[in-house]
């Protein structure tokens, strides 16, 4: 006769089963109700611990009046009630039969909702699902040791977790998953990994401190100034200064109606055509020109129509240049109240109507001049 151990693995080259989809057990056939009949005294033993010796053999089996398989007291006990093998030695009385089963606990509610029909026990679903405070969630693939790694840190602990939940697991070896199972206290949460760190985008910046240096502002690209512009107004305006100052200097057009009017008519930078021209300035320039479409108020209303832009190498260049604009015979008022009065407002009110169509375009420019204490 041979002996069977408490809990010992059924698969030596696996020692543990890992966690499967639950399947209903079938009617057994009269043939396996020898190893039914031992199953049900192993699983009425106390458990063993490493170190303790197993359960001695299983009693003998014979057959009963009706001819079925029921296992036989041992010698020196008395028998059984009918239908029940007597226990071994050291038990006053054999296992009950089989009981009916207990209302189901919340822990069973909630596996029995994760394995309803609509949501199968796949790994995905049941990785999104929710367990309580305290509790762990079986996964396909899990088994005892692999909670007890993920949560205790130490996979010989899973005879802790095992204890915790005696009236769901009968068997060590298999538990089913949606399971949800209480932990020892001090246990951690299996955080999911970490998403990898998000690598902020490099934003070109304009070269430290660039008013009063025009060098700097001939290296500043079309992205520097945008992100200047959408950022920090004022440095938007001191990177452009020094040329507005020297177009002041060579044409006398004033430099805060320079700025405002930069400001105004690329979008802070956003919409510069052909690269550098942040004036919409209108013809070829010193890098050629570019064809684009514009609109222009036209017989009261705004009209879209395609029209020839200047090109320039940098904005120094098209802020300079810009000043030259103004004297082409049409400003002449403009610029030479300016040489007499030095006021920009007055300035800006003499161009109205001339330098753009819009019939608000004083209004705005005299806004970002007041609004931005250009004046």
């Amino acid at each position: 006769m041979s002996s069977v151990t408490a809990y010992a693995p059924s698969n030596p080259a696996s020692p543990w089963i890992a966690a499967t989809a639950p399947v209903t057990p079938a009617v057994l056939p009269v043939e396996p109700a020898l190893q039914l009949a031992q199953d049900q005294w192993a699983v009425s033993q106390p458990p063993i611990r490493d170190g303790m010796a197993p359960i001695g053999e299983l009693p003998p089996v014979t057959t009963d009046a009706s001819g079925q398989l029921v296992p036989a007291a041992p010698e020196g006990l008395a028998a059984a009630p009918e239908g029940l093998a007597a226990p071994p030695e050291g038990l006053a009385t054999a296992p009950p039969a089989v009981a009916a089963a207990p209302a189901p606990s919340a822990e069973a509610a909630t596996a029995a909702a994760l394995l309803a029909p609509g949501y199968g026990p796949d790994y995905g679903q049941l990785a999104a699902a929710q367990a309580p405070a305290g509790h762990a969630l079986v996964l396909i693939g899990d088994n005892l040791p692999k909670l007890a790694q993920r949560y205790l840190g130490d996979a010989s602990r899973w005879v802790e977790i095992f204890e915790l939940n005696r009236d769901q697991i009968l068997n060590p070896e298999v538990i089913l998953p949606g399971m949800v199972l209480r932990l020892p206290q001090g246990a951690k949460p299996a955080n999911p990994p970490a998403p990898p760190p998000v690598r902020p985008v490099p934003v070109p910046t304009p070269p430290a401190e660039p008013a009063g240096d025009p060098e700097a502002l001939k290296r500043v690209t079309p992205q520097q100034l945008a992100h200047l512009g959408a950022t920090d107004k004022a440095k938007f305006f001191a990177v452009l200064k020094p040329a507005a100052v020297e177009a002041e200097r060579q044409y006398g057009v004033p430099w805060q109606v320079t700025l405002a009017q930069a400001a105004l008519e690329s979008g802070w930078g956003k919409y510069p055509i052909g690269g550098y021209n942040i004036f919409g300035i209108k013809g070829s320039g010193p890098a050629g020109s570019v064809v684009k479409e514009t609109k222009e108020w036209r017989g009261g209303r705004y009209v879209t129509e395609n029209a020839r832009f200047a090109r320039y190498n940098d904005f120094y260049e098209a802020v300079v240049l810009h000043g030259k604009l103004f004297h082409n015979g049409y400003y002449d008022k403009a610029v030479k109240g300016f040489a007499r009065d030095r006021d920009p407002v007055q300035f800006v009110r003499d161009i109205q109507g001339i330098y753009a169509t819009s019939p608000t375009y004083q209004d705005n420019i005299l806004t970002i001049m007041r609004q931005y204490k250009l004046i």
